[in-house]
Parts: C-alpha cells; sequence; structure tokens
C-alpha cells in the first residue's frame, strides 16, 4: 500500500467515525416525529394509508410499538451491529431476513409509512446506546 492510498483510508475511517448518528443526524422536522404519542402516529399514519381500515392500521401501530420499541427489537439490532443504518434496520423489518437477523414483526410491509419515521425511530433508539 503506497503513502496516498493509506492516507485516504485514514481519512476515509475518520470521516465515518465523525459521522453524526442518534439525534444528532435528525433534523427539527425528523424530531418532531419523535414526539407523536400514539393517537398521533395514528393520525400520520392514516394519512399516508387512506385505504386500509383505521382497526388493521391500528392493529399494525400497536404491533410496531410493542415489538420494536417496547421490546427493544431495533435496540438489539443496533447493538449486533452498530454500523446498520437506519435504511438497514428498516429492512430487517420491512424485508424479512437480513445478514442473519429475523425479526418477528410480520405483515409490517402491508402499509406505508410518512416521510422519516424509520429515520427518526431508528435515531432515537440508537441513542439510547449512545447515552
Amino acid at each position: 500500500m503506497n503513502k496516498s492510498t493509506g492516507a485516504q483510508q485514514i481519512r476515509a475511517t475518520e470521516a465515518h467515525e465523525q459521522r453524526p448518528i442518534g439525534h444528532a443526524l435528525l433534523t427539527e422536522d425528523e424530531k418532531i416525529i419523535l414526539s407523536w404519542n400514539h393517537e398521533a402516529r395514528l393520525r400520520e399514519f392514516q394519512k399516508v394509508n387512506v385505504d386500509i381500515d383505521r382497526r388493521v392500521l391500528e392493529n399494525k401501530l400497536l404491533q410496531l410499538e410493542s415489538l420494536a420499541l417496547d421490546n427493544g427489537e431495533i435496540l438489539d439490532a443496533l447493538r449486533s451491529d452498530p454500523d446498520l443504518t437506519w435504511e438497514m434496520v428498516m429492512d430487517i423489518f420491512l424485508g424479512g431476513p437480513a445478514d442473519g437477523y429475523t425479526s418477528t414483526l410480520h405483515g409490517l410491509e402491508e402499509i406505508h409509512y410518512p416521510e422519516h419515521f424509520w429515520k427518526a425511530i431508528v435515531e432515537n433508539e440508537r441513542e439510547k446506546l449512545i447515552h
């Protein structure tokens, strides 16, 4: 390896290490998602899922809230691989098995998500690991 390549690798590593994570990665608009209570979350999800029955949607949200957030499945995924991006975590929960990790959440790929929802909740969970 020549000096130029080594220096590039060091700079790339330093840039990766300084990448904002957790709440530091979120914009003010994205942080608003973290303030949603269950009712506000349901309203926002209804806006992007107009063709889905309210009860079905509410059941999906309860499943997401209880398993992914309350039971710590997102935290478990981040603990197992801290380098997972929020997009990768979203794919784990919506796309089936990924890199040996399988979520117990099923059917969540059948609904639409408000813009920035996954980014906000994953980075909020990552914040718990930082502090």
